[in-house]
Order: C-alpha cells, then sequence, then structure tokens
C-alpha cells in the first residue's frame, strides 16, 4: 500500500512538474519555410528620413537609434560617436566629443533614453554619460556602477544593466542584471544571472513591452559543455528575479539566434545561419526574423528579413525602438569615397507597429 501511495505521489509530483512548464509558452520556428512576410502585416506606416551629409555628421554602419523629443539620435560606426539628427533628418549635432574629458568618450557601447526625465544615456568605457534632449552634457556617473555594462536599458527613472566581472586567474565570468535609482545612482537590486568561462562577447539583449523588462542570453552551459541545444529562453524580470517568459525552438536547419527584441505589440527574434561563400575566406552569417503577436503568441518566420512593400519591396531586417510603438531599419549607400567626405549617408527607415 505504502508502495502505491509513493507511486501515485511521484506521478502528482509529475504531472505539476509538466503543468509548470506548460505554462511557459514555446515558440516553434519552422526554418524550412521559405515564404517571407511583407510588412504591411506588423507595420501601419513607414517614413523614410534622408539624413543630411556634413562633415561632421557622416554615418556608416547604423548600430542604435533612439528618438526623444522628436529626435533622433544615432550610434553608428565611422568614429563610433553619436549624432543628433531633426526628424525630417536635418543634421544638428554630434552629441558629447571623441576625448576622456566631462561628456566625452572613446568607446560607446550602448544607447538608451530615459523618457520621464527626457534625458539620453551612452554606455562607455567612461561610465554612463547622460545628455539632456539638446544634446548637452548633464552629468557622468561611474560611481556605483559594477563593472562595464555590456547592455542598458532605461524604465521609471531607473537604470537597469547587465554587467560581466572576470576574474583574472580563473578567466570565470559572472554575470548580474542590476537596477539602478536614477536620482541618486544608489544601487537597487542585483540579480544573478549566469556564470561561465571564456565567451566574454557573447551577446544580452535588455528590452522593453508592456511595462516588463526581458533579458536575453546564450545558454553558456550548455555551450561550454558542447551540447547542440535546441532550446532558446527569453526571461521577464518580476520582483526583482528573473523568470523564464517563452522557450523557442527550431524545426528544420539549426538556427543560432542572436536577439530576441521585445515591443509593445510584437516581438522579433532574429536568428541566423552560416553559410561558406566561395569568394570569401570565412563563412557568411544569412538573417532570418521570426515576429509573433505578445498577446496571442502567434508569429510567422520571414526568411532573410521582411519584405518592405511600402518602399520597393527589399528586404530588410527591423529592430524595434524601445519605449515607443516604432521599430527601424536602414540601407546603406555602397559607394563610399576613401575619405568618406563625398559619399551619401545611409536611408534611415522609420515604421510603426500595428495595434
Amino acid at each position: 500500500m505504502k508502495k502505491i501511495c509513493f507511486i501515485v505521489a511521484a506521478v502528482l509530483l509529475l504531472s505539476g512538474c509538466r503543468g509548470e512548464k506548460s505554462e511557459i509558452p514555446s515558440i516553434v520556428i519552422d526554418t524550412s519555410n521559405n515564404t517571407q512576410v511583407c510588412l504591411s502585416e506588423i507595420a501601419e506606416k513607414i517614413d523614410r528620413v534622408e539624413l543630411e551629409v556634413t562633415d561632421k555628421s557622416l554615418i556608416r554602419e547604423v548600430r542604435y537609434v533612439e528618438i526623444l523629443n522628436n529626435h533622433f539620435f544615432i550610434h553608428h560606426g565611422v568614429l563610433d560617436e553619436v549624432l543628433m539628427f531633426d526628424v525630417n533628418g536635418r543634421f544638428i549635432k554630434q552629441v558629447g566629443r571623441i576625448g576622456r574629458g566631462p561628456g566625452e568618450y572613446t568607446d560607446v557601447l550602448k544607447i538608451a533614453v530615459d523618457m520621464d526625465r527626457q534625458e539620453l544615456f551612452l554606455n562607455t568605457q567612461q561610465g554612463i554619460i547622460i545628455f539632456d534632449d539638446a544634446g548637452e552634457h548633464v552629468k557622468s556617473v561611474k560611481d556605483g556602477i559594477p563593472y562595464l555594462p555590456a547592455s542598458i536599458f532605461v524604465h521609471n527613472k531607473q537604470l537597469l544593466s547587465v554587467n560581466r566581472s572576470v576574474d583574472g586567474i580563473s578567466r570565470e565570468i559572472t554575470v548580474f542584471l542590476t537596477t539602478h535609482n536614477t536620482s541618486n545612482w544608489n544601487l537597487m537590486d542585483s540579480v544573478f544571472v549566469t556564470s561561465y568561462h571564456g565567451l566574454s562577447f557573447a551577446p544580452f539583449h535588455l528590452s522593453q513591452s508592456n511595462q516588463s523588462t526581458f533579458l536575453y542570453y546564450k545558454d553558456f552551459w550548455n555551450i561550454k559543455a558542447g551540447k547542440k541545444s535546441d532550446v532558446d529562453t527569453l526571461y521577464v524580470l518580476e520582483n526583482h528575479k528573473l523568470r523564464p517568459y517563452l522557450t523557442t525552438h527550431f524545426i528544420g536547419k539549426k538556427r543560432s539566434i542572436g536577439s530576441i527584441a521585445m515591443s509593445d505589440n510584437y516581438g522579433i527574434i532574429t536568428h541566423a545561419i552560416s553559410v561558406q561563400d566561395p569568394d570569401a575566406e570565412y563563412p557568411r552569417s544569412v538573417y532570418s526574423q521570426y515576429y509573433f503577436n505578445v498577446h496571442t503568441m502567434k508569429g510567422r518566420n520571414s526568411k532573410n528579413g521582411f519584405i518592405d512593400d511600402f518602399n520597393g519591396n527589399q528586404d530588410v531586417l527591423i529592430t524595434p525602438i524601445p519605449n515607443t510603438d516604432k521599430f527601424y531599419y536602414y540601407v546603406e549607400n555602397n559607394e563610399y569615397s576613401s575619405d568618406l567626405k563625398t559619399t551619401p549617408n545611409p536611408t534611415l527607415y522609420i515604421g510603426t507597429f500595428r495595434k
């Protein structure tokens, strides 16, 4: 009789565990799907912004775009600087300067916007540098921020950052998600994320949807162990803890997820496969995007990105803009001059998600 009760209890326990797992939505991405999705399926409109070309506003490789008070702040890769444009693409100014003085930086890792305080945050090698909505330096903060943030996000007057510390002897990397009060810059909380060895450049992505903060990162333990896990997890921050929000896995040829970016109504999963290019020394990555509705968790995979049926049916990869209902992509001009002075800037496209 005791044996029977034990078996029943074990079955109930396993059923409960399975029930808890089933509560986490799972997204299946079929990589054999050779179709593409038109942007009009998720976008209401797309605005074309021609970025003005001057000696001080030469852009190549747009890395991040933020919108604040009807201005675009663009972090790009020519001089690793941040430039400010109006909504019509007219160049206004460079935000800060390259250097090591107040309001200066040598390397920008990420930019973020505080919508409540109307401020722009630059995550740099010199710490967090803050500018107002006119691009003027407000303050620089380094004390109290543990290590160099890999990613930052600002919401409800709080700075969230993914911070990594490296043990110089063991080379073990420990990752934390930290929360700061941006009024007095006190560290409010620190959540342990993961610990691993050697993969110091692996990506961490913070994003926001419906007042929630999300974190995506690779499963480093499986990578370290050489396991080919087909499951990726997106986490949501709740009550100062990370909780699995959804899992994804692929059907068909295995892909690698580069990022999962959330917006108020849609999630965008960017994934890639390595393809050997006969004309290149190294393989190249071919990207696709899967979108899903955050309310229904239903979506579709779009091979090689979306088709922009608003502007000539070109293939594009889109990126949601935090704290807005918008996304962006850009089209690079390939006719570069040696000094970049006669090179047209990329064309920036700003889309608005459907409700």
